[in-house]
């Protein structure tokens, strides 16, 4: 389990998590949702060791992740932040290799498997020999996906992945089949956490979701716990209803409208 217990982390003046306490364990898809500015890359900056907390701990499977070196914190989980930039012109395949360099320091025949499949699983087979400089955006954030998923081998027990808006440049089609994805890694084993803007998105794809608002987390629990019409307005400012998702009639359905409190409503005339 990645762990993090009483975490504060400011930038300058501004404090952007608040004595934070959040997890994932395998085998389970958690969502961080909550407005902009909320913390909810922050808080994924931090669970995955890329951000130091000022205060309290991260820990995976009971070991602080200071402790950790950076091959062995590289094995155990792989972070997709919401946009990398690619200072070289490297194919579509070798790309997705570099998420296997934690593992060999050559390409091995199990690497090139790894990648193979990764690959077929994002759709990108065919453009395997393609720069990646040349995908469409969509494609290009599909190609460091199945990079991450190279780095921990498609899922496993004990591996994580840590993922900033994953599906954010895709169609409803690939949004659909990537969630897909990430729910398949996760009953491989693996443990997935990941921020998603898309609060009807996030309920069909997640067990838990974290519902943040000021640094803080308002709310951990499954989707029909926390996306509580009153929590909702409290934390997103809009009246909202909720009822059962047609296409998945376990999990909620969230409607809104611009609440008469909410400045933004005067402006459009709302």
């Amino acid at each position: 389990m990645i762990a993090c217990a009483g975490v504060h982390k400011s930038f300058g003046e501004r404090r952007v998590l608040d004595a934070v306490d959040a997890s994932v364990r395998p085998g389970c898809v958690v969502g961080l949702i909550g407005p902009n500015g909320a913390g909810k890359s922050t808080l994924l900056r931090v669970l995955a060791g890329e951000l130091t907390p000022d205060a309290g701990t991260v820990t995976l499977d009971g070991v602080p992740l200071k402790q950790l070196r950076v091959r062995e914190l590289a094995l155990a989980r792989a972070l997709l932040p919401q946009s990398v930039e690619l200072a070289f012109d490297f194919t579509v395949r070798e790309l997705v290799l570099l998420g296997r360099s934690a593992h060999s320091p050559v390409e091995t025949k199990a690497c090139a498997e790894v990648v193979q499949s990764c690959l077929e699983v994002v759709g990108l087979e065919r453009r395997a020999n393609d720069l990646a400089t040349s995908l469409s955006g969509g494609e290009r954030q599909r190609a460091h996906l199945a990079r991450v998923l190279a780095q921990i081998g498609l899922g496993k027990t004990g591996r994580y992945l840590v993922l900033d808006e994953p599906v954010s440049s895709q169609d409803p089609a690939w949004q659909l089949r990537l969630l897909e994805i990430l729910r398949g890694v996760a009953r491989r084993g693996a443990g997935v956490v990941m921020v998603l803007h898309d609060v009807n998105l996030a309920a069909r794809s997640c067990d838990e979701l974290v519902l943040m608002h000021e640094g803080r987390v308002a709310h951990r629990g499954v989707p029909s716990e926390a996306l509580e019409p009153a929590r909702l307005r409290e934390v997103f400012d809009v009246e909202a209803s909720v009822d059962a998702d047609p296409a998945s009639p376990s999990a909620p359905r969230v409607s809104f409208r611009l609440s008469e409190q909410n400045p933004l409503s005067a402006r459009t005339g709302a």
